[in-house]
């Protein structure tokens, strides 16, 4: 890191040199590129180095509750809720529901949640509030620490850990760099940032996947607050996130690559 820095400094003393010379145009834009991939690769490996740090309560809170535990780990997707995925769910040690749970009049897909995955945008004060009619005492919640303050009224009567609000780019651009698949626009949704906090800091025996499609037209639907599907629209979700094409890519990769701790159900 530090090399980054004597040849960032180099280059701009080496520039001041050149803008006053009369160098043309071209030559301008050039340096300017460079010293911008140079800013940028420095703050990447401050932000590298000092996330774990900062993210240390976190990683050991996750492994307290995961660690050695087989673990359903269930997204917003429409499909998957027949009666013999009710009874593979209820088979694991816990189920981790990502954001609301759905609506939880139906069988055991839908009844059970022993935590909760609060997403980076999941920080609406009259939906959170909601959560709690929803839950039983003994669900633990996991959420972005934004909702420091928002989320008292739970931590009262259940177990709440905060996760550091850059967490999200943080464990995709560590995917990324394990799978070698680089995404080009924005940060997955909370189902593949849960499944990446678990299996980098939970230390489950495995991870089985449910409620996350594999297929792109399908990942544009979600399960509502009130069991309706609804659809995304796709300018809307791309302000937030990475394309679903490119989502489920890195999804399969990762998975590929986790030696047996994560199973894609679908």
């Amino acid at each position: 890191m530090l090399s980054d820095v004597r040849q960032m400094l180099y280059l701009q003393k080496w520039w001041g040199g050149i803008s006053h010379s009369g160098t043309g145009t071209y030559m301008s834009r050039v340096i300017l590129k460079i010293l911008a991939l140079l800013r940028r690769k420095i703050v990447n490996s401050i932000f590298r180095i000092t996330f774990p740090i900062r993210a240390r309560k976190f990683q050991s809170e996750l492994s307290d509750i995961f660690n050695s535990k087989h673990v359903a780990l269930i997204g917003g997707a429409p499909e998957h809720t027949s009666p013999s995925v009710d009874q593979a769910i209820h088979s694991h040690d816990l189920v981790v529901r990502v954001n609301m749970p759905r609506n939880l009049d139906g069988g055991i897909f839908q009844r059970r949640v022993d935590v909760v995955f609060l997403g980076a945008n999941v920080s609406d004060p009259q939906y959170l509030r909601e959560l709690s009619s929803k839950i039983q005492s003994e669900t633990k919640i996991i959420s972005t620490s934004k909702n420091k303050g928002k989320l008292t009224f739970l931590e009262e009567t259940h177990f709440v850990c905060y996760f550091p609000k850059d967490l999200p780019i943080f464990v995709s651009n560590k995917a990324c760099r394990l799978t070698n698949y680089f995404i080009k626009t924005g940060v997955p949704r909370s189902g593949f940032i849960c499944l990446a906090s678990l299996l980098f800091y939970g230390k489950p025996q495995k991870v089985s996947i449910f409620g996350m499609s594999k297929e792109v037209d399908e990942a544009y639907q979600t399960v509502g607050k009130s069991g309706e599907v609804i659809t995304y629209d796709r300018k809307e979700l791309l302000k937030a996130h990475c394309d679903p094409a490119e989502e489920i890519k890195l999804m399969d990769l990762f998975v590929s690559r986790s030696a047996n701790a994560a199973e894609w159900i679908g």
